[in-house]
């Protein structure tokens, strides 16, 4: 699974295919398929990067 998402953050572009439905992960079953598209979805804001 982390080589996919590495390759997907490679290519952007096959995100938003599989956002549309167009496209089919090999290998994932729906559940992996909706984690993914998720953590792309949701935006992760930080206003300091150190721990206080």
């Amino acid at each position: 699974m982390i080589k996919m998402i590495a390759f997907l953050e490679q290519n952007k572009y096959l995100v938003e295919l599989l956002k549309e439905g167009n496209l089919c992960l090999v290998g994932m079953d729906t559940d992996q398929e909706r984690a993914i598209l998720r953590a792309y979805e949701e935006a992760v804001i930080l206003e300091n990067r150190y721990w206080r």
